[in-house]
Parts: structure tokens; sequence; C-alpha cells
């Protein structure tokens, strides 16, 4: 007698299946989406790590001077 779990799956799994719909789903949206939508986010995120980059900049500004006792 064989056990049916020792043989390796000759196709691909249900897992692999949702895997690769769930990539075809994704490239789908991306094509339905208006460009200028891409444009906006990219723009907001830009502007995030800008301001991120002035935060840190301040925050590096502050430690120097207190490091310098002024």
């Amino acid at each position: 007698m064989r056990w049916p779990w020792s043989r390796p799956p000759t196709g691909p799994t249900p897992a692999d299946e949702a895997l690769q719909k769930s990539a075809e789903q994704l490239e789908e949206a991306l094509e339905r989406s208006h460009p200028t939508d891409r444009r906006q986010y990219l723009e907001e995120f830009a502007q995030r790590m800008r301001e991120m980059r002035e935060r840190n900049h301040l925050a590096e500004a502050v430690e120097r001077a207190l490091r310098e006792g002024r």
C-alpha cells in the first residue's frame, strides 16, 4: 500500500494558484488605475520623506547643541 502524501505534487497547489491569481489581480488594478493617482501617491510619499528628513536634521542639530553645551 502506498501512502498518498508520499508522492510529490504533480501540478500547482491551491496556494500557488492563489498567489498567481492575486498577482494577476494586482497587475490588472495597476493597469486600470489612472496615472495621476500614482503621481499623486509618489508626490505625497516624497513630501513625507522630506518632512522626515527635516525632522532628523533638526534632531541632529539639537543633539549637537546639547553635546556642545549651548
